[in-house]
């Protein structure tokens, strides 16, 4: 049976990375697989979630996203995870915008955009500020529900994989 993919995406440096060795270190699950391709690295998380196969990927920051490895991130995903942070330093709120657009153009195209797919929103480094102005941008239906973790700890990790369950 093909395993549930799940999209981790988001600017450089928002934490999608820390988030999924995190998961993997709490959960117990398999190691993480760093896949080196020409132009880009991608990480893949290979979990069993209650009997279930999840592959986890994402695409770690900083590197120059093309658009062809967010199509490739985001074409056959179940479930698209969207980290943002809350604005640590001026110009973040800029830079994360510039990534959503990206991202969700390409899942537009692809039928993905988050009328017609499983998104769920979380706000790392919540530790931090429990604001952002990226959670403008994005509709209420996911704002209300927005998970907030500190992957680098740990926190709010639970949370994230009941939301996850209930979604897949």
């Amino acid at each position: 049976m093909k395993p549930i993919q799940i999209a981790v995406c988001g600017a450089p440096q928002v934490g999608k990375s820390t988030l999924l060795e995190r998961m993997s270190s709490l959960c117990g699950w398999r190691e993480t697989v760093r896949t080196l391709w020409k132009d880009a690295v991608q990480i893949e998380l290979h979990a069993r979630v209650k009997g279930v196969d999840h592959l986890f990927r994402t695409l770690p920051g900083p590197i120059l996203y093309f658009e062809k490895r967010i199509t490739e991130l985001l074409k056959d995903a179940d479930l698209i995870i969207y980290v943002i942070q809350p604005n640590l330093m001026e110009g973040d709120d800029v830079i994360q915008s510039d990534f959503l657009d990206k991202h969700l153009k390409i899942a537009k195209s692809l039928g993905r955009d988050w009328d017609a797919g499983k998104w769920l929103l979380v706000m790392n480094k919540a530790d931090r500020a429990k604001e952002s102005s990226m959670l403008e941008k994005f509709p209420q239906v996911l704002r209300k529900h927005v998970i907030f973790t500190q992957a680098i700890n740990g926190q709010g990790l639970e949370s994230l994989l009941k939301k996850i369950e209930g979604m897949v």
